[in-house]
C-alpha cells in the first residue's frame, strides 16, 4: 500500500477483507504495508531512476535538451524529440 490513505485506521484490514470477497477462494491475499507508505512510491521511483538501464533509455543530456526544445510564453515545449520518451518520463543530467 502507498500514499497517505494507507495510514487510515484499519485500512489494510478493510482492503484485505474486500479483496478476499472478490478474489477466487484458491487465491491468497497478501498486502504489503511499508514502513512509510507516504513516501514509498517516491522511494521506488528514486531507486528505478538510479538504474543504468533506466538512465540509458530515458535520460537525455543538456545538448539534446537544447537541440529539441522551443520556448514560448508558458515555458518549454518539446519539438520532435527522437529519443523514446514513454509516459512523459525524461531525466536531465
Amino acid at each position: 500500500l502507498t500514499g497517505g490513505n494507507a495510514n487510515l485506521p484499519n485500512f489494510c484490514e478493510r482492503l484485505a477483507n474486500d479483496l478476499r470477497k472478490l478474489a477466487p477462494t484458491n487465491y491468497s491475499i497478501r498486502i504489503y504495508f511499508p514502513d512509510n507508505p507516504v513516501t514509498y512510491a517516491w522511494q521506488g521511483a528514486r531507486r528505478l531512476a538510479t538504474t543504468q538501464s533506466f538512465q540509458d533509455k530515458y535520460y537525455i543530456g543538456k545538448a539534446e535538451w537544447e537541440e529539441h526544445r522551443i520556448r514560448n510564453d508558458t515555458g518549454v515545449i518539446w519539438n520532435n524529440l527522437e529519443k523514446s520518451v514513454d509516459n512523459g518520463l525524461v531525466g536531465i543530467w
